[in-house]
């Protein structure tokens, strides 16, 4: 609560003028229960003068603007002109804000708290496109962006310094972007799709064969072990069956055998590949 003397104001003062919407409840000595409400201007504007010893429990502004607007409480003992600022804050478009004299509580438009202890206030949640949390200066909130960055910030020092962890991607078709080996003009699809350090594959890839070796490579390198795994082949347009698929250590080439036995593949005819498998990156 804030506890004023009698003949002590409370005035605000706002960056616009009329926009500003106030409440005001408490109790005083003199007429028990108190409650007052108006608009704040944007000069020094009296929002309750104390008749007796008086308990403010509560003081709320609204910002019914179209841009945000910055709001001043302050305290003028005895109403000598002399402005003691109690806060000074700007709320957002259709923010309010509660304030018990102790805490400052704000809420955005959809009633979403976005709170501050001891009078500081927390930039907005949800305040940017495809972000959910977004803080702004030294002691920033960190930042769950699902953007196009699709990243987030794990520690945050300071306004130039985040570290970052890989988050999720979407679904991309990487063929236009790949190494290809094995087809003259090689048709299909390598989808990838990262999440942290864990890379997972869907490929489909057919066209006439042009060399005994087959492999693509991937957007991600993997991590200092080899990878195996097996797929699904057609060689010179035969019977299809299982076939071997392989990465090195700290490479991102996936090589393709004809068969499980790793055999090369004939060097004509149509040659298919096909699979889905994850991989562990660096």
């Amino acid at each position: 609560m804030i506890n004023i003397d009698a003949t002590d104001v409370l005035e605000g003062i706002a960056s616009v003028d009329a926009v500003i919407k106030f409440t005001l409840s408490g109790h005083d000595s003199t007429s028990g229960v108190i409650s007052k409400e108006g608009t704040v201007a944007n000069t020094n504007t009296e929002l309750y003068t104390a008749v007796g010893i008086t308990r403010i429990y509560s003081v709320t502004f609204y910002n019914s603007h179209s841009a945000a607007v910055t709001i001043t409480l302050n305290k003028d003992p005895a109403n000598a002109g002399t402005l003691y600022p109690i806060f000074a804050i700007s709320l957002g478009i259709g923010y309010s804000l509660v304030f018990d004299g102790a805490r400052i509580t704000v809420m955005d438009a959809q009633g979403r708290i976005q709170t501050g202890v001891g009078g500081i206030a927390i930039d907005p949640l949800w305040a940017a496109a495809g972000d959910l949390v977004q803080g702004t200066g030294n002691n920033a909130a960190a930042i769950l962006s699902l953007g196009t960055a699709y990243q987030v910030p794990a520690v945050n020092a300071g306004a130039d310094a985040i570290a970052y962890v890989d988050g999720e991607t979407p679904w991309v078709d990487y063929l236009s972007s790949s190494t290809i080996v094995g087809w003259e003009t090689p048709e299909g699809v390598i989808y990838t799709k990262k999440i942290g350090k864990v890379v997972f594959v869907a490929y489909s890839i057919t066209g006439t064969s042009n060399s005994e070796t087959t492999s693509f490579t991937l957007p991600y390198s993997i991590l200092d072990y080899p990878h195996h795994y097996y797929g699904y082949a057609v060689d010179n347009t035969g019977t299809p069956g299982f076939n071997s698929v392989n990465i090195d250590a700290e490479t991102n080439i996936v090589y393709m055998g004809k068969n499980l036995l790793g055999n090369v593949w004939t060097t004509s005819g149509t040659k298919t590949i096909r699979g889905q498998f994850f991989c562990i990156t660096t």
